[in-house]
């Protein structure tokens, strides 16, 4: 996973899809990059390569923004395709942070 920081906001860009199969290697290392950067006030997930996510991987997602909240830094997912967004809109993701088109 590739990441960088501009002042206090840190970008995330996901290259494997955040599934089942994934999840482990994405946990750790989104994890790893947010302990580098612990004074960030946003972070943003950059999803323009990703062409699916699972149940496994809005659960990831819902648990990174209540740990990020936590500490009141807030969750962006920017690049999400149309059928993203609107799993994420399903599910109500959509409340808990902003989703931006790809």
């Amino acid at each position: 996973m590739q990441s960088l920081r501009e002042h206090e906001t840190i970008t995330l860009f996901f290259a494997e899809e955040p599934t089942a199969n994934s999840l482990n290697d994405l946990l750790q290392q989104t994890y790893e990059v947010l302990d580098q950067h612990q004074s960030c006030r946003e972070v943003v997930i950059d999803m323009s390569q990703i062409n699916y996510i699972d149940s496994a991987g809005i659960t990831f997602l819902i648990g990174l923004y209540r740990n990020l909240a936590r500490n009141e830094t807030k969750l962006r997912i920017k690049g999400a395709r149309t059928e993203i967004r609107d799993l994420f809109q399903i599910v109500n993701l959509t409340e808990l942070f902003q989703v931006e088109a790809g």
